[in-house]
């Protein structure tokens, strides 16, 4: 007969959780260091749109605002800015400032290897 809806969202949930386990988060690092632990900035997103926030989330909790176009990171690809933009539909992402030269993006928050 098909697949129940029971079994359907078991197997999604546990492919979710795969992923979630096995993809490489990204941290785009903003340069400086958190006003109160020290440890580094990172760009964030959220509901609300991107901010810089501590690495050392959850143990600390400080962020700040990001006010301009530019996150003040520096391209993965080419090494142009990092720019905020947003879809026709509104919702915000990160690109290169040098497109259509170069084809970096992201939806969410950027982790870098360190």
């Amino acid at each position: 007969m098909g697949i129940s809806i029971d079994n359907f969202y078991i197997d999604f949930i546990n492919q979710i959780n795969d992923v979630d386990k096995n993809t490489q988060k990204i941290s785009i690092s903003l340069n400086r260091q958190c006003k109160l632990c020290g440890k580094d900035m990172v760009l964030k997103y959220s509901k609300f749109g991107f901010f810089a926030g501590c690495s050392g989330y959850p143990e600390c909790k400080y962020t700040e605002g990001v006010d301009d176009n530019t996150s003040g990171v520096t391209c993965p690809k080419c090494k142009g800015n990092v720019i905020h933009k947003k879809t026709k539909k509104g919702k915000p992402f990160l690109s290169c400032e040098n497109y259509p030269d170069c084809d970096f993006s992201s939806w969410g928050t950027i982790v870098k290897n360190r």
